[in-house]
């Protein structure tokens, strides 16, 4: 039998959880996890909607992503 894959990318990424902090009625907590979404990450979403994607393109998308926003 194979062994569970675990990808390398993950190991020992991991923050400890740590605990709710309140002040003033807001609740929050650092994020425990080692992804934060750089801002690099949207650099190339960024080029193929203002490059790439033309009017249609882009009115395709909206109407795409409202649609299926309606389901949530």
């Amino acid at each position: 039998m194979n062994p569970r894959y675990v990808s390398n990318s993950f190991v020992n990424k991991s923050r400890p959880i740590l605990p709710y902090l309140v002040s003033d009625y807001i609740v929050s907590r650092e994020s425990h996890f080692y992804y934060e979404g750089k801002e690099a990450d949207h650099d190339q979403p960024r080029a193929l909607y203002g490059k790439v994607m033309n009017e249609k393109a882009r009115q395709q998308l909206h109407d795409n992503t409202v649609r299926l926003l309606r389901l949530i």
